[in-house]
């Protein structure tokens, strides 16, 4: 065997072992990243149903509230009005076409490059939005017995009261910080 054929071999396997190397340390990030997402989701900080707590963006009490499957946990519901919940759902659920038309307007709107059109659009969009979501209000208060309606409303008290003691919490942990101050030099 030359050299020639002995470095280009010793060459090639090198490459294969950084390549391998690469691979696994790859592997090793992925499954720590999930690792990770379980942890933070098992303490509250995810979003959906393991979360914990109010005020997040999109999770179990953040800028839309609980939304409608929330406010259902824990009232007895029969398999038919399940069944029927869920067609409402499917029923008025938006078209892909739709999502995306928002999803570039949204996009637009945070780099500022939204024109008149979009803004109509979008106002067009939050007008049907609204008028939707009194009919699905409609539609299933037309499902639910009286004693379920009653206990949603208890619910919504409830979560009122506790979103208020949470406001309050986070105003005195705000207080107790103490402030930063500025150092400042002096020039001499």
């Amino acid at each position: 065997m030359s050299i020639r054929k002995y470095l280009v071999s010793l060459s090639a396997l090198g490459l294969a072992l950084v390549v391998s190397t690469a691979v696994v340390n790859a592997q090793e990030v992925t499954s720590t990243d999930k690792v990770e997402k379980v942890e933070k989701r098992e303490r509250g900080f995810g979003h959906g149903d393991k979360g914990r707590g109010f005020g997040r963006k999109h999770g179990k009490f953040g800028r839309h509230g609980m939304g409608m499957r929330g406010m259902f946990r824990g009232i007895e519901l029969t398999e038919a009005q399940k069944a029927q919940f869920k067609a409402i759902r499917e029923a008025n659920k938006p078209s892909a076409e739709l999502r995306e038309e928002m999803r570039a307007i949204m996009i637009a709107k945070r780099d500022g490059t939204i024109t008149e059109a979009q803004k109509a659009r979008m106002e067009s969009f939050r007008a049907d939005h609204k008028a939707k979501a009194e009919s699905i209000k409609a539609q299933i208060d037309a499902i639910l017995t009286p004693e379920q309606k009653q206990q949603i409303e208890t619910r919504k008290v409830e979560m009122k009261q506790r979103k208020e003691e949470f406001r309050k919490q986070r105003e005195l942990r705000k207080q107790q910080q103490p402030s930063e101050t500025v150092k400042t030099t002096k020039d001499n």
